[in-house]
């Protein structure tokens, strides 16, 4: 019997689609702007949950990064504000501290 934890989830192959199509939206906009979770599911019109995924698989081939942390716009929360645009992310202070 095979072990069930290890397997990853199978799609059809609409919602294995969908699933692309989805982070390809999430990326296209975050290519030319900045939000927070929230404010891409309501942009986008995607569940939140579904944009969590994304944005850690983003950050986990590291095409996306943290701009800054800041008030939502829609929550009222204080959030973590992304982009996957190399020119508005943040610089990297680690650098500095080895020179």
């Amino acid at each position: 019997m095979k072990d069930k934890q290890h397997q990853s989830p199978q799609f059809s192959d609409n919602e294995g689609n969908q699933f692309q199509r989805q982070i390809q939206r999430v990326y296209n906009l975050l290519k030319t702007t900045s939000a927070t979770r929230k404010e891409i599911s309501v942009l986008l019109d995607i569940d939140r949950a579904n944009i969590c995924w994304h944005v850690d698989n983003l950050k986990d081939n590291f095409r996306l990064w943290i701009v800054r942390k800041r008030k939502c716009s829609i929550t009222g929360y204080t959030a973590e504000e992304l982009t996957c645009n190399p020119e508005l992310k943040p610089e990297d202070h680690q650098l500095k501290m080895l020179l």
